[in-house]
């Protein structure tokens, strides 16, 4: 009887830590992925909520393409060949390739893209009104919010994690921004 009641005792024990232990992996796998949008292959044919999917998309595909997009710079000296053929180090404004870019020709870049970084940001707050008017159209086809229902996190995930995306993109161009009018006023002295 003792064997048995041991066993029932390890068994519940096992029943409420082994799905805790399972929620919590499932969860940090969840926390690892970030968020990933994938357009439905078929609308709903509710006119809001197709619109909502269409702008989930659109916005989704603004930020990917607008970090992509970024050509970071670094101020740093390199050697530079003078017309008499002397080399002598210059602390220049360079590209990934090494290439000597215009201060001017960089800051107009980060001001350029500051600028339509902003204009994301923007779009990332309304699609928090679009999510309730998206929600509020499933409400009258229950089986249509069944099968889209998961749908509707998409514009709070693409806000929060395109958010922090793009927050943190624009800190960094802010940075560099402020190196590159440093050297520039440097040089001009």
């Amino acid at each position: 009887m003792k064997k048995i009641l041991s066993f029932l005792a390890v068994a519940m024990l096992l029943g409420v830590i082994a799905p805790q232990t399972a929620y919590a992996e499932k969860k940090k796998d969840k926390d690892k992925k970030g968020w990933k949008w994938e357009m439905p292959k078929k609308m709903t044919g509710i006119d809001e909520f197709d619109h909502y999917l269409r702008v989930c998309d659109t916005l989704n595909t603004r930020i990917l393409t607008y970090m992509d997009s970024v050509t970071f710079y670094t101020v740093r000296p390199i050697d530079v060949k003078q017309p008499d053929g002397t080399i002598i180090k210059r602390r220049c404004v360079v590209d990934d390739k090494d290439n000597i870019r215009g201060s001017n020709e960089a800051l107009a870049q980060y001001f350029d893209m500051t600028n339509t970084g902003l204009d994301i940001l923007g779009d990332l707050v309304k699609i928090t009104g679009e999510t309730t008017v998206a929600t509020a159209s499933l409400a009258g086809d229950p089986l249509k919010a069944l099968s889209y229902g998961k749908y509707l996190k998409a514009g709070p995930n693409i806000a929060i994690e395109g958010g922090k995306m793009m927050k943190q993109l624009l800190k960094k161009m802010n940075e560099q921004k402020k190196e590159i009018i440093q050297t520039t006023s440097l040089s001009q002295s």
